[in-house]
């Protein structure tokens, strides 16, 4: 494995003084990819480290895990329990910093599978400026493993393991869960291209609404309608002279990003946005259309149309309000549109690019990072065209 040039410094001016850790990223992987054997005799704490490392739930909390560690790791006069430095004890750092500077560094050079972005942002740790503890831990889900995750710095902080033994592990531990997801999507992947060339008539439009109507209803699948409709336009844009730009992070709010919505549509060759897309996994209410036409309005230039896709009913007298926003805001037309009913539409309106839009799906899919659509729900996405590929399959055996 190719090593830096020099070693990794991370170097911020705090109120407190300066906060100064110097040490080699590439040395920490290559050790952890290198041990074969668990380090940590203590399998308790082992156990510890790999339900943090595994929870799929929540990939927030091993990057929170792995920043405190680090901390600890460089300065050994840190508490790994003081991850803010509100807490002013001479003692504590800035786990966003170590966050957002080195363990980002991490994410990517390695691919690790945790949060894309820091943790340090998500409501329980933001509102959280206290020393962490086990027995109180920040309000988020799963509580369990924010406990765990807390147990193991409490495990370092009182010497009963080192930070650097921690450190290793834990990076092991995604690793092999990195291995691991690629394997069954790789194994996922292979099936599905047997059975395809062993049909000889493709999916049908509604087989193909059928499949993503599934994926989208499973739990964890916020993300999906975005994926949906940036696979539409990514099929369509020769066609339409449109195409999208590129996606923002799952996690990032538009405030954060400046985005106009979920998905954002210019001309081919134009930086203009045209039209955006907002999706909501819940009700659209009037709220979301005042914050959206709140978002346009300061918008550099005028967009053409803002259209919100929801997975749930459609409530008429929101839908009505909506519409009304074309006078007040000078001709920006707003429709709520329902995610299955717009999906179905167009597929078989463009019947004939109906393979292409399930393949562009897919490469959206593969190209999420972990962190914002779960592992397991990308497998599910091949055992669902999986089923609807065999049952074609039996079909016309059956018929022929």
């Amino acid at each position: 494995m190719k090593r830096f040039s020099k070693a990794m410094q991370y170097l911020k001016n705090k109120s407190l003084g300066t906060i100064m850790i110097k040490f080699n990223l590439d040395k920490i992987v290559e050790d952890a990819y290198a041990s074969n054997i668990q380090i940590i005799e203590n399998q308790d704490i082992n156990s510890l480290i790999k339900d943090v490392a595994y929870c799929s739930a929540n990939r927030g909390i091993v990057r929170i895990l792995l920043a405190c560690l680090i901390a600890k790791y460089s300065n050994s006069s840190y508490n790994a329990c003081e991850p803010y430095t509100k807490i002013s004890s001479g003692t504590s750092f800035s786990g966003r910093d170590i966050d957002q500077d080195i363990v980002k560094d991490l994410y990517h050079k390695y691919g690790l599978p945790i949060n894309k972005t820091t943790g340090f942002l998500s409501p329980a740790w933001r509102n959280h400026s206290k020393r962490l503890s086990s027995d109180s831990p920040p309000e988020g889900r799963p509580i369990e493993v924010y406990k765990k995750a807390i147990k193991i710095l409490e495990l370092v902080e009182s010497g009963e393991v080192d930070a650097y033994s921690v450190l290793i592990e834990t990076i092991k531990q995604l690793k092999l869960l990195k291995m691991e997801n690629e394997h069954k999507l790789s194994e996922a992947v292979d099936k599905i291209k047997n059975l395809e060339e062993s049909n000889i008539i493709e999916l049908s439009s509604e087989d193909i609404v059928n499949i993503i109507e599934q994926h989208i209803q499973s739990k964890g699948a916020s993300r999906l309608p975005v994926i949906a409709i940036a696979a539409i336009y990514n099929t369509m844009k020769d066609i339409l002279g449109e195409e999208i730009l590129p996606l923002n992070s799952h996690n990032a709010a538009d405030s954060q990003t400046g985005s106009l919505g979920d998905v954002e549509v210019t001309l081919i060759g134009s930086s203009k946005i045209v039209t955006a897309y907002e999706m909501k996994h819940k009700k659209v209410t009037q709220e979301d259309i005042d914050l959206a036409v709140e978002k346009i309005s300061s918008a550099k230039s005028k967009i053409d149309n803002y259209i919100f896709i929801t997975t749930k009913e459609i409530d008429k007298d929101v839908s009505d309000y909506s519409k009304s926003m074309y006078d007040k805001t000078k001709g920006v037309e707003f429709v709520i549109l329902d995610c299955i009913g717009f999906l179905r539409y167009f597929l078989h309106l463009f019947h004939r690019h109906r393979g292409q839009f399930l393949a562009r799906y897919e490469d959206l899919l593969n190209s999420e990072a972990d962190s914002a659509i779960n592992p397991v729900l990308k497998q599910m996405f091949f055992v669902l065209k999986g089923q609807a590929l065999l049952a074609l399959a039996q079909e016309v055996e059956s018929i022929s």
